[in-house]
């Protein structure tokens, strides 16, 4: 349900990730993190609050 390419390079990552509808992608990051959605809407999680993301945003 899950599938990503990853380009790293020094301290810099840069991930394209592909998820199904209903698919579960668990993280806890520690660190800054940016999201784009290209289509669909992501569902997440910071502390309590619970984030949609849609195209575009």
């Amino acid at each position: 349900m899950v599938s990503r390419k990853i380009v790293a390079a020094n301290s810099q990552v840069v991930s394209q990730v592909y998820l199904k509808r209903g698919a579960l992608f668990p993280r806890c990051f520690s660190k800054h993190r940016s999201i784009y959605v290209l289509q669909g809407v992501f569902r997440m999680r910071v502390d309590d609050e619970e984030i949609l993301v849609g195209e575009g945003k």
